[in-house]
C-alpha cells in the first residue's frame, strides 16, 4: 500500500468554511445585534445597553452594565470561540443555551473585534482578527486573553466591532431602531442607539388582541363543545 493510500484525510469542517457558511446564511445585521442584546440581558443580567456606531469609521460598540459579565475566563476565552459548545449553566428558559448565537452574530458583523468584560473584580480583554483567522484557517483567536485589575465598581461587557464592508451602505439608524423596538418590547432593559432611548412597541399593537377559552366535553356520541 502506498504512502498516499495510508494518508489520513481530515474531513472535519474548517474555520474558513464555517465562516463562509455563517456569512452566507447567518443572521442579518439587526438580528445579529439582537443576539447581543439577548445575551446581555439573559447572561450578563444587564439593566442598560448602549449601541453606538460610526458610519465614517464603520465601527460599532455594544456596551452593557451586566453585573455578571462573561461570568468566567473559560466562558470568554474558550466557550465563546467554540461554536456549538453547550453552556452547562443553561436552563430551559435561557436564551442561547447552545452557545452558537453569540459568536456567529459577531462573525457575521465583524472583520475584527475586541471584547472587554468585568467580573470577579478583574478586567478581561480578548480580541481577534477574523480575516487573519480565515487566511490561516485557524479556530484560535489571534490575541490571547489579557487579565488585569478592574477599576473599583466597574462591571459589564463591551464589544468593539470593526464592521464588514458589506454594511457600509446598509447601516440605517431608523431601520435598526424600528426592528429593535419591536423585537425587544418584552425585555426589561433600557436600550439606546447612538444616545437615543429605544421606545418599546409590540409588533401586534398590544400584547393580547383577544382571548378565548375552549371547553370541550367528550361523550360517546361524539364531541360537543362550548365556546366562551
Amino acid at each position: 500500500m502506498s504512502m498516499e493510500q495510508n494518508k489520513v484525510v481530515d474531513h472535519r469542517e474548517t474555520f474558513s468554511s464555517r465562516v463562509d457558511d455563517i456569512r452566507r446564511d447567518g443572521p442579518s445585521l439587526n438580528t445579529a445585534i439582537l443576539e447581543k442584546v439577548d445575551n446581555s440581558y439573559d447572561w450578563g443580567k444587564a439593566k442598560n445597553l448602549d449601541i453606538n456606531y460610526d458610519t465614517d469609521r464603520m465601527t460599532m460598540d455594544i456596551i452593557d452594565d451586566g453585573s455578571e459579565g462573561f461570568g468566567s475566563e473559560e466562558a470568554l476565552s474558550e466557550r465563546f470561540f467554540t461554536i456549538g459548545e453547550t453552556n452547562n449553566d443553561a436552563t430551559e428558559s435561557t436564551i442561547g443555551k447552545y452557545g452558537k448565537g453569540g459568536y456567529k452574530s459577531v462573525i457575521n458583523l465583524a472583520k475584527s473585534f475586541k471584547i472587554t468584560s468585568y467580573f470577579n473584580n478583574k478586567k478581561h480583554e480578548i480580541e481577534t482578527d477574523i480575516v487573519t483567522m480565515v487566511n490561516n484557517n485557524k479556530w484560535t483567536p489571534t490575541s490571547p486573553l489579557n487579565i488585569t485589575k478592574s477599576p473599583k465598581g466597574k462591571m459589564g461587557t463591551e464589544f468593539n466591532i470593526d464592521l464588514l464592508p458589506k454594511y457600509h451602505s446598509s447601516l440605517n439608524e431608523e431601520d435598526m431602531i424600528r426592528n429593535l423596538s419591536r423585537a425587544c418590547h418584552k425585555i426589561p432593559m433600557e436600550i439606546k442607539v447612538n444616545g437615543k432611548k429605544l421606545g418599546k412597541m409590540t409588533p401586534y399593537g398590544s400584547d393580547i388582541q383577544a382571548k378565548k377559552e375552549y371547553h370541550i366535553f367528550w361523550k360517546n356520541d361524539g364531541i360537543k363543545g362550548q365556546f366562551v
